[in-house]
Parts: C-alpha cells; structure tokens; sequence
C-alpha cells in the first residue's frame, strides 16, 4: 500500500474498544490520536482543549490508570465536541 499525494485522514469515531478493554489502554489510544491530529491539523496546535486533553490522559497513564479520570478541557468546535463526547463514553465518564 502506498500513500496517495491527494490522500487526506479524516477523524473517525466509532465503538473500537472490547468491553475488557483497560481505561488505561482506552486513554492511550486517544493520547496517540489526539497527539497525531494536533500535529497534522486535524485539530488546532495551539487549542486549548487539546493542550489540556494530552496533558489530562498522559498523567492518567503515568499514574498507571488509577485514580479517577478527569477531562477539564472544554472543547471548541464540531470536532472537538465530537472527541469529548468520545471520550467520555469510552471512559465511563459523566
């Protein structure tokens, strides 16, 4: 498979998790893709949901997944919503 010059990723959300799936693991993986599309413009750079969201999951992770989860970032816009709101399913969160 090779990339194509006109090719663009879209954002898609979708149940991709196993029910046994650790919240860690859960969170991880939307640190890998919130970190990706900050770099790639999927998301703004310098939005200050994606600063708050990266820093949020990766202490979660450091801590080794314990504790309670908190997502204080207050997102702006349609895809920004759409992560949140992704998120909080996924993660049990209220």
């Amino acid at each position: 498979m090779q990339f194509e010059y006109d090719s663009k990723a879209l954002l898609t959300l979708a149940p991709k998790f196993d029910k046994n799936a650790s919240d860690k693991s859960i969170a991880e993986d939307y640190l890998q893709g919130l970190t990706t599309l900050s770099k790639t413009g999927g998301l703004a750079a310098d939005s200050q949901f994606a600063k708050t969201t990266i820093s949020e999951l990766d202490a979660y992770i450091k801590a080794g997944g314990s504790g309670a989860l908190k997502l204080s970032g207050q997102p702006k816009g349609d895809a920004e919503t759409q992560i949140f709101n992704a998120m909080k399913v996924s993660l049990h969160l209220n």
